[in-house]
């Protein structure tokens, strides 16, 4: 963070606290069951399962100099694969972060700051910043993984900070109360495998999310992934509407395939 702590996402929480029967099985399990991972019992070490006890799945904040750690609800709960955070023209924090969800896509989401960064803050002061403020869901237009477009317009839609469902089942709550509200479709909100994301240092309002799964080029289907550009149309923090294009696609003619981490040379 530009205060000196360190952001942890809680990404595969579907697995936390449960019972392990030694060794287990490597896979997935797509019958419907909480626990995703084949051999796993599914129970809760604390007796509920991972889905009904919602104590992970959000961003985690540590100061490594005095161990002081805080849990980020506001950000929303989900399969947070990372977040990336600038500060705004105003002070504010704008923080981008993706929902990695391993058995169905994710989504994309944005966290503008009610209170303003000051340098001169301590960190312990700095580490609330993240605490209130307005989390937002993406929709891409006119559709989020269609191998025959790569490039479209988009919103930022305002989630209900005060609705606890909000907070503790992001994806889901969003799937009941935004995508039809808004006149959308699912598949405008679900992106493929949002991983990594990070804030382009020489324009701060341009945005870079790897998309492990997203579908090929039009003649080969083939889910070699892509990593989309998302540029805001203003300097605004609050600002709703958006681009974006796919600027890399994985795939035999490029190289590389499945995108996940992504950092910027100092050159």
């Amino acid at each position: 963070t530009p205060w000196g702590t360190l952001m942890s996402a809680e990404e595969n929480y579907q697995s936390y606290g449960l019972k392990r029967s030694m060794p287990f099985a490597l896979g997935w399990d797509n019958d419907g069951d909480p626990n995703y991972y084949v051999g796993e019992p599914g129970l809760n070490a604390y007796g509920a399962t991972a889905v009904e006890k919602p104590n992970y799945g959000y961003i985690f904040e540590v100061d490594p100099f005095t161990g002081q750690g805080v849990k980020h609800t506001a950000l929303g709960r989900l399969h947070h694969e990372n977040v990336a955070l600038r500060v705004a023209s105003d002070g504010r924090i704008v923080a981008y972060t993706g929902d990695d969800a391993p058995l169905a896509d994710g989504m994309f989401f944005k966290f503008v700051s009610a209170g303003k960064y000051d340098p001169a803050m301590s960190r312990a002061a700095a580490m609330s910043l993240l605490a209130e403020g307005q989390l937002y869901v993406a929709q891409f237009l006119p559709t989020s993984n269609d191998p025959a477009i790569d490039q479209g317009t988009g919103a930022w839609h305002p989630i209900d900070m005060d609705d606890p469902e909000a907070m503790a089942f992001t994806t889901k709550w969003v799937e009941q109360n935004i995508v039809t509200q808004v006149g959308g479709s699912l598949s405008q909100f679900r992106v493929p495998r949002a991983e990594d994301c990070e804030i382009v240092p020489s324009s701060p309002t341009d945005v870079l999310v790897a998309l492990t799964t997203a579908a090929g080029l039009p003649a080969d289907r083939t889910n070699y992934g892509v990593v989309r550009q998302v540029s805001e149309a203003t300097e605004d923090p609050d600002g709703t509407a958006f681009t974006w294009v796919n600027v890399l696609e994985g795939g035999q003619h490029t190289g590389f395939a499945s995108p996940d981490n992504m950092e910027f040379s100092g050159g």
